[in-house]
């Protein structure tokens, strides 16, 4: 060091000190919060595939019910087994 130059004092280094520290937690602090947002996009990415699979599911079971009338059902059970015959009589509802 120069004869000339000042040594810093123990106020500087503690100042220093403190902000450095408060430097370092600021960095955790936003390490933290891009974390919970990155955890969060993850959960909403998840939720919507699983909306669009309920979505997929409800289709297919529109499909299902459009397509399969009574009248319907009976011949394809008929053409299976014709020896099938219904559990009530006709005009009976359960």
């Amino acid at each position: 060091m120069d004869r000339g130059a000042r040594s810093p004092t123990p106020t500087a280094w503690k100042i220093a000190l403190l902000a450095v520290a408060a430097g370092a937690v600021s960095a955790s602090v936003l390490s933290l919060r891009a974390q919970r947002l990155h955890h969060a996009h993850v959960a909403t990415a998840a939720l919507d595939e699983a909306r669009e699979l309920e979505r997929t599911i409800d289709r297919a079971r529109l499909d299902i019910a459009r397509l399969s009338t009574p009248d319907r059902v009976r011949r394809l059970v008929n053409d299976r087994d014709p020896s099938m015959r219904p559990l009530l009589p006709a005009g009976t509802t359960p």
